[in-house]
């Protein structure tokens, strides 16, 4: 039985989690609504898998994890992991896929994309947030797409993830990861949206955390953005 390992923003929905990701399937849901989202694509956590099995290392991952019985243990097996997966070939199939459906993106906008690769992990943007804790690379080449598809994908077994697995107690050898491939905008601004102040939970207003030019900056915390609230109080004037 043949698999497709790949799909358009706007082939998804809300409810493909399990094979888009938490972040894949929210922006394949935009999409479908008509929302303004940048073309993209989600490799699938079925190309996860493949890549594992053809691999010949998704039973080591399982093993490696039984060696994690105290937070001091993550650091060691996680540099393991993390060197093994990322020196990984692409199945053939899978890379026919994700070059073609580029070249689909890059069809509709008249030129070649420079992209965003990001995480998707399954239970990412969920009760369990994983804020910065893998792995995005913006303006990738279509020559460096693959080769940044599985940096993205070892970052599933970042220290910090497993660090934040083990405290919740998450069962690591069962994580799995979608990598979102996203076109690079032109940003004069970028921000994050907190549907509810995460200081404030009572208060009744959304905040907005904005910088100048792409929003790296403020997700990895190395600048301090400007903080906009806006009431949520619509019966206001």
């Amino acid at each position: 039985m043949s698999h497709k390992y790949v799909y358009l923003f706007s082939e998804g929905s809300a409810k493909m989690r399990e094979l888009l990701g938490g972040k894949g399937a929210n922006l394949a849901e935009m999409t479908t609504l008509g929302l303004p989202v940048p073309d993209g694509m989600i490799v699938t956590t079925e190309a996860f898998r493949l890549v594992l099995e053809e691999g010949g290392i998704r039973s080591w991952i399982q093993d490696q994890h039984l060696h994690i019985v105290a937070e001091d243990d993550v650091e060691p097996v996680s540099k393991e992991l993390q060197d093994r997966l990322s020196k990984l070939p692409v199945p053939a199939q899978l890379e026919r896929e994700i070059l073609h459906t580029y070249d689909r993106m890059a069809q509709r906008a008249g030129a070649s994309v420079a992209v965003a690769v990001r995480s998707s992990a399954v239970g990412e943007d969920s009760e369990f947030s994983f804020a910065g804790q893998f792995l995005s690379l913006l303006n990738v080449p279509k020559q460096d797409l693959c080769k940044a598809y599985l940096r993205v994908v070892a970052s599933l077994y970042s220290s910090e993830a497993m660090h934040y697995r083990f405290l919740h107690n998450i069962p690591g050898e069962f994580a799995q990861m979608a990598v979102g491939v996203i076109a690079m905008v032109d940003a004069e601004a970028s921000g994050v949206v907190f549907s509810k102040d995460p200081n404030r939970k009572h208060a009744n207003h959304v905040l907005i955390q904005a910088v100048k030019g792409l929003g790296v900056t403020l997700v990895d915390g190395k600048t301090s953005p400007e903080m906009i609230l806006v009431s949520r109080d619509f019966s206001r004037p």
